[in-house]
Formats: structure tokens, sequence, C-alpha cells
């Protein structure tokens, strides 16, 4: 992988071989997750379209300067609005995601974006409120993380009223490849993990794999949309397969020792969630946050412990 990046307002373009570039998400943009730009040779792939049609603009506009190619197709790794709200900026090429995860973004993203445009106001407040706390706040980290969300949500703000659910026109069970002139890309579905339906994209020239977030790298991954069961099945089906290099859904590009971390923290978490022995609890509580104390997305660590979704 070469060091060569490019700083955008809401990403970090990285090359991570020829033609195939991973757009990191920076913390106080309007992309949320991370995506992908892959040059077939004769056209590009965008891989997952970011939380906010500004930053998707960005990205389309990235993926002209890179290549004379054409963008012919959008993949969508699984259902949730920080990979798949920027779909509108790329309405007019093929969008492709599993069957199973259509069918949610119809049944959830539908009601879910209605209900948001309508509390608008509310959401409005809701930043102000940050602002405010962000006068009186002293801790320097804290303010950071702050400063950043309150930045994140602006973008949110500024383009909720026009926001639209562009749905994938092109579905697929388990399998499904792109040949281009130089490469081809596999999309691979294993079935539920991060969430009820996720999908993979391989890159079998380059040894590489975009994960969306079935791979969370230094951050705690949201688990409560999956299955951790199925989740820990597909990170070893994915250990099977022959890469190098994985970009994850969140965080920096990973290797395999990466997914080999996740699997182990998603193995204490099935412990925990198991046992109903109270010093078994706070054992595995303590090596969770002993060893991932440094991780990013904190919260979603105490929804983690918590279990309030909805597996099982």
């Amino acid at each position: 992988m070469t060091k060569e990046t490019f700083v955008y307002n809401h990403f970090t373009l990285e090359k991570v071989s020829d033609g195939v570039y991973a757009a990191i998400a920076t913390d106080n943009g309007g992309a949320f997750s991370n995506s992908g730009i892959i040059d077939l040779g004769d056209q590009i792939i965008i891989f997952d379209t970011f939380f906010t049609p500004q930053a998707a603009i960005e990205l389309r506009e990235a993926a002209k300067r890179l290549s004379d190619n054409p963008i012919t197709t959008v993949i969508n790794s699984h259902w949730h609005s920080d990979h798949i709200r920027g779909n509108q900026v790329f309405e007019q090429f093929d969008i492709l995601s599993t069957t199973k995860t259509k069918k949610i973004m119809m049944e959830e993203l539908t009601k879910q974006m209605k209900q948001q445009q309508d509390s608008l106001n509310e959401f409005i407040n809701h930043i102000q409120s940050l602002e405010n706390s962000l006068k009186e706040e002293t801790d320097v980290q804290r303010k950071i993380s702050m400063q950043n969300q309150i930045s994140g949500y602006n973008y949110i703000k500024e383009t909720l009223p026009s926001l639209k659910l562009v749905l994938p026109n092109i579905v697929f069970k388990d399998y499904y490849k792109i040949e281009g002139k130089t490469k081809s890309v596999e999309l691979i579905s294993y079935g539920g993990a991060h969430t009820k339906s996720d999908l993979l994209m391989v890159i079998p020239e380059d040894n590489i794999i975009f994960s969306g977030d079935i791979l969370v790298v230094e951050n705690h991954p949201f688990t409560l949309d999956g299955n951790l069961k199925d989740w820990v099945s597909t990170i070893d089906k994915i250990l099977n397969l022959s890469f190098e290099v994985i970009v994850p859904g969140h965080g920096r590009i990973g290797t395999r020792e990466d997914i080999m971390t996740l699997r182990q923290y998603l193995t204490l978490l099935i412990e925990y969630r198991q046992t109903n022995d109270e010093k078994d609890k706070e054992k595995i509580k303590g090596v969770l946050t002993d060893n991932y104390n440094s991780w990013g997305k904190p919260e979603f660590f105490t929804l983690n412990i918590e279990n309030k979704g909805k597996e099982n």
C-alpha cells in the first residue's frame, strides 16, 4: 500500500493500490463512514456513499479527478444511513445491494427520513444546545469531540430538507461480479453480521477487501442491529479469503490482524451476554474495558454491554 493521500473536507483519500482508493472519513466532516473508489480500467465503482449528500458530492468529484473513466455502479454494503444517504448524488448510476438490504431500506429508512425531516426544528435546537454546552466545556478532548459532532450535525442539517431515499435498482442474494478491463470486483454476502444482511467487496487482482461495517478498526462496533454469532461466523469466512488489506466501514485501513482483534472483541461480548454469573460478567467487562479503552465510539461500548438491540 502506498502512502499517497489526498485531503478533502469530508474524507482523506488514500491510494491502496493502482486504481483503488479508500475514502477515510474525517472526524469533523459529513461522511461519518468510509467509502471507496475503484477504477476497473474502463469504469469506476463507488463503494458506499457516506451519510450526507455534501460528502457524496465530494466523493463523486474525487472520482472524476482520479480517472477519465465513467462512474457506472454504486455498491451499498448494508442499510445503515451513514453508508447510503449519499445515494441521491449517484442516482443516475446503477446501485447494487443484497435483496434483503433493499427491503430493509424501504421498511426502515422511508419512515426514518420522514421522521427526521418532520423534526428538523428539534434537531436545530439540539445543535444549539450542544453549542451552548461547548462554551462551558473545559476538558480538551471532550471539547474536540463536541466540536466534531456539531460540525457533522450541521452538514446533516443543511441537506436534511432536500434529502431523499434512493434505493438500489439491482439486487442479488449472495454473489455478484463486475468485470472490468484491468480488474474486477466480487460482491459477497454471507448473510447477516453487523446487520441482517451485509456484503463485502473483494478485488482479487489486488488482494483487497472493502468490508463495510463487518469490520471496524480501533472503533467499538455498533452491534444492536446484528447477530454476534453470525458476525463471528462471517469473520471466519473472510479470514479464509485471500487478502492483504481490508478497508473497514469505520477507522483506518486494516489488516488480517485487525479483523482478528474484532473477532476477539465480539467473542468476549458473546461470553458476557451468555453468562448469568455476575462475577464472570464483571471479569469479562473488565477485560473489554482494559483491552479496548483507546477505541473510538465509546458510546457504542455502553450500548453493546447493555445489549438493548434486537439480537437474541
